[in-house]
Order: C-alpha cells, then sequence, then structure tokens
C-alpha cells in the first residue's frame, strides 16, 4: 500500500509518499492510528484486529447514541422552561454516559495503536522485565476464563 500526499510547504509537482507494505512497526502503527485493528491485522494476530476493530467501533456507536439522546433530553429540558424538571437529571445521566463511552472508545483506540507497535517491534521488553506475569485467555466447552502464569526472574 502506497500514500501519497501532498502536504503544505511542497512545490505541485513534489509529493509525500509512504509505503505501508514493509513489515515495520511505523507501517503497523500507521496503520492502526488509520484504522483501529488495521496493525493488529498487518502483525499477523487478525481475531485480536477483529476485535479490537469492532470494539472501538461499539464503543463509538454507542457514544454518538448516547450523545444525541442527551442532546435531545437537553432540548425537550429547555422546552418545558421548569428549572427543577427530572429530564435535567436524566440529561446528566446521558451525556455522563456518552462521555464515558467516548473515553473508552479512545482509549481502546490508543491501545491498538501502541499494541500494533510493540507486536510489530517483536514485543515490549521492558514490560517483561518488571512484570513476571503473563495473562492467559483459556476457553473450556462448559466455560472460559483468564488467568495470570507466572515465569521465573530473567525467563520470559
Amino acid at each position: 500500500m502506497l500514500l501519497t500526499a501532498n502536504p503544505p510547504g511542497l512545490l505541485a509537482h513534489e509529493s509525500l509518499e509512504v509505503n505501508l507494505s514493509e513489515s515495520t512497526p511505523v507501517n503497523a502503527t500507521v496503520r492502526s492510528l488509520l484504522v483501529p485493528g488495521w496493525g493488529q491485522i498487518f502483525n499477523g494476530q487478525a481475531m485480536k484486529g477483529a476485535a479490537f476493530f469492532f470494539a472501538t467501533g461499539s464503543l463509538a456507536t454507542g457514544a454518538y447514541s448516547a450523545d444525541r439522546s442527551a442532546d435531545k433530553t437537553y432540548k425537550d429540558y429547555k422546552a418545558k422552561s421548569v428549572a427543577d424538571d427530572p429530564l435535567y437529571d436524566d440529561y446528566k445521566v446521558q451525556r455522563n454516559r456518552a462521555t464515558a463511552l467516548k473515553a473508552a472508545a479512545a482509549g481502546l483506540w490508543v491501545y491498538s495503536i501502541i499494541d500494533a507497535f510493540f507486536v510489530a517491534r517483536g514485543g515490549a521488553p521492558f514490560l517483561r522485565a518488571h512484570h513476571p506475569a503473563r495473562p492467559t485467555v483459556w476457553v473450556r466447552p462448559d466455560r472460559a476464563g483468564l488467568a495470570w502464569r507466572f515465569s521465573g526472574k530473567g525467563r520470559s
């Protein structure tokens, strides 16, 4: 994939080209910056990429919906012109929900960018050195869970 642009400061016949087809940490990061999960898919982690994409999209969609609902409730509150109307409390709850969903979507997107970079780089050795515990997700026919596996000091 080749991205071409003519940023300000370049002459009309000059262009800036970024080749995203090479497998580098920067390319994985740029992909996740453009679309959450794309960097993970580029790194060969299709399931993780799909999870980032759908989770971030779901949170963003929920934030948008909650934001529209809060706006509508606030307009209804203003139309009533009653200072102590319970609609204002509903508005505050909906606005807080929208803010929390926006923050969660943004945080997950940022995490996907950081994850894409470090996975493409070969991992984050500074994390392994200080935190020998590694999370492991397991699924069985009757249940699923998350477990922490500990390795000895100095082992990875």
